[in-house]
């Protein structure tokens, strides 16, 4: 199953188009969550 880890690691080349950096650096991924069939909030 994914981890929460792998997850914003995922997203950290997700960048903000305004400010030019990682949305995952900003802060803007508050919560990461996965239920018990491994699906991603």
């Amino acid at each position: 199953m994914v981890t929460e880890s792998q997850i914003r690691e995922a997203l950290r080349p997700v960048i903000d188009p305004e400010i030019g950096l990682s949305v995952v650096d900003l802060g803007m991924i508050r919560q990461v969550r996965i239920d018990e069939a491994g699906r991603v909030e």
